[in-house]
């Protein structure tokens, strides 16, 4: 069973609708993080950017529990990792540690997540609205698990999107049947584990 966003890690700005996978962001900076948190195996993940703003965008990071849904993960101190679908820039700590070629802030597309487990780097590429699939940043290797970037962020880890701009939507294709890009070899959905979620009950 693949992941949804959570409706209690979420700004009061950003509406959650189609079963807990589409946010929309309206003009408050704030941003959502996804119901399960990443495992140790290795998993892959796609966001969908849409709206009728002219200015949408998404950022969209890796974040640890001690990262807040009004704040830019990409700033001061190490709460997360954020890549901006408009200007491609991979960024922790106000350091720039990885690019893409952005999409286009008027246009729609994907971004794709990977994490590599066991050695902890993480990867983004972008997906265009007419289905171009691009390279992954900065060399990296999903399945061995090189280059990309190595976050150094500790604790438990989560995936989040960002949004400011007014109407900005984006869509959680954490399915399998849901990926427009092909998936690395070896990766799966975030989703539960057979722990309890929330203190309630166990899932897997």
């Amino acid at each position: 069973m693949s992941t949804t966003f959570d409706p209690s890690n979420k700004a009061s700005a950003v509406t959650l609708s189609g079963s807990n996978k589409i946010a929309t962001f309206n003009a408050t900076y704030g941003g959502v993080r996804l119901l399960d948190a990443l495992s140790s195996v290795n998993q892959y993940c796609e966001i969908g950017l849409s709206g009728s703003s002219t200015s949408r965008y998404l950022d969209v990071s890796m974040v640890n529990t001690s990262w807040t849904t009004s704040q830019w993960p990409g700033g001061i101190g190490l709460n997360g990792i954020t890549v901006g679908t408009d200007g491609g820039n991979i960024v922790i700590n106000n350091g720039t540690v990885g690019t893409l070629t952005p999409l286009a802030a008027n246009t729609n597309g994907r971004a794709c997540f990977a994490r590599h487990a066991s050695s902890g780097r993480i990867g983004f590429r972008f997906i265009t609205a007419a289905g171009s699939v691009g390279a992954w940043d900065d060399s990296f290797d999903p399945v061995a698990g090189t280059g990309g970037c190595l976050p150094g962020i500790s604790g438990t880890l989560y995936l989040a999107i960002l949004s400011d701009a007014n109407p900005t939507i984006g869509t959680l294709y954490s399915a399998a049947s849901e990926w427009q890009g092909t998936p690395p070899s070896g990766y799966t959905e975030i989703g539960p584990v057979a722990f309890p979620r929330n203190g309630g009950g166990f899932i897997g």
